[in-house]
């Protein structure tokens, strides 16, 4: 059983022309590990996720389920709203360095720079909403 965690393989565009929501959570993934760092943090919840969306799964099978159904529907949906939970909190702590310019004057030797860190992630709610987690 191996679990995935991605975008719907839909390649719906984002705010710019030519990028897909595809392009936009791997260039995340490459620079960022987003979902890799939620994965590693969240390890615990999501295994509790599965052990539980299994086992009430299976009581629905055994109560007369249909045949086709999905023993990890409950999991995964719970996964979903525990990532839009992680990005909507910010819990990634992604952030950049912002640099102000040195103070003017005649006393060089007090010129410095303040450094201030701003969100370096926004998520328009494409990114999010996309996500998707599976089981192989």
């Amino acid at each position: 059983m191996l679990l995935h965690l991605g975008v719907d393989p839909e390649d719906v565009a984002y705010a710019e022309a030519g990028v897909t929501v595809g392009d936009v959570a791997q260039i995340l993934e490459d620079k960022f590990h987003v979902m890799q760092i939620f994965a590693d943090q969240n390890e615990d919840k999501i295994a509790l996720f599965i052990e539980d969306g299994v086992a009430g799964a299976l009581e629905s099978v055994l109560s007369g389920a249909p045949e086709r159904f999905d023993v990890f529907g409950s999991a995964m949906e719970n996964i979903k709203d525990r990532f839009h939970e992680y990005i909507d909190g910010s819990e990634h702590g992604i952030k950049l360095k912002k640099m102000d310019a040195p103070k003017s004057g005649s006393r060089k030797k007090r010129q410095y720079r303040k450094v201030t860190h701003t969100l370096a992630f926004y998520d328009t709610g494409r990114y999010e909403g996309n996500f998707k987690a599976w089981i192989e």
